[in-house]
């Protein structure tokens, strides 16, 4: 009967649970379906499914069976079923982190979830363009956006030694720009040309073409004079060729000769000359010898200076020649004696008398005080080591060697050094010997003056700067060399402080563009706060600062 009532309590719970709500009871893998009647499955839609539950488990929401654990025990035992029966992580997978565990079964350990950190941000809608996402992924995102490399953009990561470069900002890094110029941008020819000569020149991975004239100039030839015909030239073509030009002789008297010999007392004959030496047909030079004496009174040497009297020597023949001198009625003449002056421009340090040759003083005459570096030059030519209410500043001194003055100018400006040439009428210098070059007046002269299709806005800069309208000053300015730049990094800050009280733009601890070229690419550059010499490509825009000698 036991056995009866189990069977009767089992069959009854069967038919509660068999209701058309069924379907939302929760999925047990370990429920078994049974049919209710003996008709297939398919047979209608109506049909009902009751499943078999232990129903202590079952009202103590575990729908296993057979255990008195929590959750149940007698299915699994280990941690690494966790992803096999309940689709959990037995641990989260790197870089995941972990909300929390859970225990689907006694004894088993399981993740409730795993979900990616902070810092997994990154995809392709957040780091495009010039960056890539990078780093470690996470559920289809990264944590890192970094800068794509400069081949993706079409750039280089460093320069090429066979191209131009110019650098570019591509994703935050520096890439370069670089090409490869034609053979006519360094002056160069892509071929050989008929009627010159030419050598091959290795220029930016190309091979080019130097090519000098070989032809001789207008009226010359490259073969010698006949024995009618002198060479009045010899010139040689681009290439190196000689060639001659000839005419016809041409004679004249020798310089102290005429070709008439009236009015002479003693005519000597001598052979007009060719500018190339032969000789055709007569002149006449006086063969008379003078004999030269002082009048009465005066003597061949003069005692008394700028004040003596004079008259001419004079020949038995009525010819004169040569001075004689005589005492003079004195008058006082006073002037300076060596190193004074009876003005000074800039103050002086010292005084002295005027004196006559004769000893008499009369007057006072100045010891000027001398310019320094970090004077002020006014446009009236004096300098001063403070400002002059009234007069017109132009520039400051900066260097002071002998002879050899110049100041900068009061303002500056950012230019180009001009285009890729090598530039035929400037010395090229390297770093050892840039700075002796002291010669950015000529430099500036070649520039502006150049025939060339190319522009050198730094040098026309400084070739029509004019800080005033008239006055010392007011023209003559010119881009500096590297030597004379270079020459007044020790006034660097006497010029600044000057420029200060000015309230001009002092001269920054920059580079600046100088005159000196190294080759046809780049050009000298100068740090005037240390004197440090670097160079410049010379299509990019540097600092200028002109300067005028004085």
């Amino acid at each position: 009967m036991k056995h009866i009532s189990s069977l009767i309590l089992t069959a009854a719970a069967m038919f509660l649970f068999a209701s058309s709500s069924f379907a939302e009871v929760p999925v047990n893998p370990h429920f078994t379906p049974m049919s209710l009647l003996p008709q297939p499955f398919a047979s209608t839609s109506s049909l009902k499914v009751a499943g078999i539950y232990w129903l202590p488990d079952y009202l103590g929401k575990n729908i296993s069976r057979g255990s008195e654990d929590m959750g149940g025990g007698d299915i699994v035992k280990d941690d690494s079923d966790c992803m096999e029966h309940y689709n959990l992580y037995e641990t989260c997978p790197s870089p995941k982190l972990s909300t929390g565990v859970v225990h689907p079964v006694a004894g088993m350990t399981c993740q409730k979830s795993c979900y990616c950190p902070s810092e997994y941000i990154y995809s392709s809608s957040n780091c495009a363009g010039e960056y890539q996402v990078s780093g470690t992924a996470c559920d289809g995102k990264y944590n890192a956006c970094s800068p794509k490399p400069c081949t993706s953009g079409g750039y280089y990561a460093e320069q090429q030694t066979d191209r131009i470069c110019s650098a570019v900002t591509y994703g935050g890094r520096t890439c370069y720009s670089c090409y490869q110029p034609q053979c006519s941008a360094g002056g160069y020819e892509t071929a050989t040309k008929s009627g010159y000569r030419c050598s091959a020149v290795a220029y930016y991975g190309r091979t080019c073409y130097s090519c000098k004239n070989d032809t001789c100039p207008s009226g010359y030839g490259k073969s010698s004079c006949g024995s009618a015909y002198h060479q009045t030239g010899t010139a040689k073509t681009e290439a190196g060729s000689t060639c001659y030009a000839c005419a016809e002789h041409s004679y004249s008297c020798p310089n102290g000769t005429q070709a008439s010999s009236s009015g002479m007392i003693t005519p000597v004959a001598v052979s007009k000359t060719c500018s190339c030496g032969a000789k055709s047909g007569s002149c006449y030079k006086e063969g008379h010898s003078h004999s030269y004496s002082c009048p009465s009174g005066y003597s061949s040497i003069n005692s008394w200076g700028g004040l003596a009297q004079t008259a001419s020597k004079t020949c038995s023949c009525g010819a004169a020649s040569g001075t004689c001198y005589k005492a003079p009625a004195h008058t006082h003449s006073y002037s300076c004696p060596a190193g004074y002056s009876t003005y000074c421009s800039n103050g002086y340090t010292a005084t002295k008398s005027k004196v006559c040759s004769c000893g008499a003083i009369s007057g006072t005459c100045y010891k000027c005080r001398e310019p320094i570096a970090g004077d002020i030059l006014y446009s009236d030519g004096t300098t001063s080591d403070s400002v002059i209410a009234g007069k017109m500043p132009v520039g400051i001194v900066a260097y002071i060697n002998g002879n050899t003055r110049f100041a900068v100018a009061l303002t500056e400006s950012d230019k180009k050094w001009g285009g890729i040439k090598d530039i035929s009428c400037l010395t090229n210098y390297n770093s050892s010997t840039a700075i002796t070059d002291m010669n950015g007046k000529n430099n500036t002269i070649c520039l502006v003056n150049y025939s060339g299709n190319i522009g050198f806005p730094a040098a026309e800069y400084c070739n029509n700067y004019k800080p005033v309208t008239g006055g010392t000053g007011s023209n003559g300015w010119y881009l500096p060399a590297a030597g004379e730049f270079y020459a007044i990094n020790s006034k660097y800050n006497a010029i600044n402080n000057s420029l200060q009280k000015l309230s001009k733009t002092q001269i920054s601890a920059n580079y600046y563009w100088t005159s000196s070229e190294i080759n046809n690419g780049t050009a000298r550059t100068v740090r005037p706060s240390d004197g440090n010499l670097k160079f410049g490509q010379k299509t990019n825009s540097k600092r200028v600062r002109c300067i005028l000698t004085f």
